[in-house]
């Protein structure tokens, strides 16, 4: 009955999000780093989500430094850049903003001292920029979500401390309640496990998701649905029982259930976002280098995991490192209807 249940609220949830996304196309970005050439620039690269057509949405050598990820503002449709900068002063560290349009850039934050080790980016609710910085080995450099001000750039600290997680390696804002899920490896020690982290967007408040020794295999990357569900890219292990997967995480229970899972999955994936209007996973799947395992954008739906194809080929990007999927404009506007919507279902299931 339980899952019964849940099964039914999904589906609620994402018949709202299909009013919107039933007659538009989701567009997906691809940062890429390109080749050091002027023939294969850096990139962000522009797909449909329905007929996986391509087009670049800005290119050139100068658009950022050195980029680590991207993150899509679905208040705006924009893409949001983290990149890290260089060595020299003229070329500090950034966050960049593209107009999802134009590919117009603006810089939300600039300065040598905005994080001291970043390892992801995501953009919540409201348009504010969420950093995950795993500190430095001083005291005084504390591991942090850093909150960056989606216009202005003014950055406060949702939560800070030694104690926040073991090993984070990536981070996804919660697209319904605006809280941040961390992903935590773990450690070695068995009072280390394998978790899911949330922390309150607006206190920072730190609570567990889902933890254990047996949550993945080899999990690399988060994100979240339209729901506020988790969902983890596990790559699978050595045996042959480890199967690759994409898991989902209950947002209040920590239920795990797979979305799919299989053998041949993908080949090289290195990130994923969530399409909300239709509840589909993009993964991003940079291919491997025999001529038969090309660079792919692979699509998963929410509910039966079923798999399909949105675009692949050798031509499609030259060094890839990230993946964000920005909604059609109307879809947008009902992100907040669908996200109400969550919460209404939430409460009342709450006071059963």
């Amino acid at each position: 009955m339980k899952t019964a249940r849940r099964h039914l609220r999904l589906m609620a949830v994402w018949m709202v999000w299909l009013v919107a996304g039933s007659a538009m196309a989701g567009e997906i970005f691809v940062g890429d780093k390109g080749g050091g050439t002027r023939l294969n620039p850096p990139a962000i690269h522009e797909f449909s989500s329905t007929t996986g057509d391509q087009s670049q949405l800005v290119n050139g050598d100068g658009i950022w430094t050195n980029p680590l990820d991207l993150a899509a503002d679905r208040t705006t449709g924009d893409v949001i850049v983290l990149d890290l900068g260089g060595a020299a002063a003229t070329h500090p560290a950034r966050l960049l903003r593209f107009d999802g349009a134009s590919g117009f850039r603006t810089e939300v934050a600039v300065g040598q001292n905005l994080w001291i080790d970043p390892l992801a980016v995501t953009v919540d609710h409201s348009g504010d920029i969420i950093v995950l910085d795993n500190g430095g080995g001083a005291v005084f450099l504390e591991p942090a979500l850093l909150r960056f001000n989606g216009q202005t750039g003014q950055r406060s600290v949702i939560a800070a401390g030694h104690d926040l997680w073991h090993n984070a390696v990536d981070l996804v804002a919660d697209p319904v309640s605006g809280d941040i899920f961390v992903l935590d490896l773990g450690g070695v020690a068995a009072i280390d496990p394998q978790a899911i982290r949330r922390f309150d967007g607006l206190t920072g408040d730190a609570s567990v998701v889902a933890q254990g020794s047996d949550l993945w295999y080899d999990a690399t990357r988060i994100t979240a649905d339209a729901n506020g569900d988790a969902i983890v890219l596990d790559l699978g292990g050595a045996a042959v029982t480890a199967l690759p997967r994409l898991l989902r995480f209950e947002d209040q229970s920590g239920d795990r259930t797979e979305v799919v899972s299989g053998a041949n999955l993908w080949y090289n994936p290195i990130d994923l976002d969530a399409h909300l209007p239709t509840g589909d996973i993009v993964v991003l799947d940079v291919g491997g280098g025999a001529a038969f395992l090309l660079p792919t954008l692979r699509s998963f739906d929410g509910l039966t995991g079923d798999p399909s194809i949105i675009a692949e080929g050798t031509d499609l990007w030259v060094d890839a490192f990230a993946v964000a999927v920005v909604p059609e404009p109307s879809a947008i506007e009902l992100c907040a209807i669908a996200g109400l919507f969550v919460v209404i279902i939430g409460r009342h299931k709450k006071l059963r």
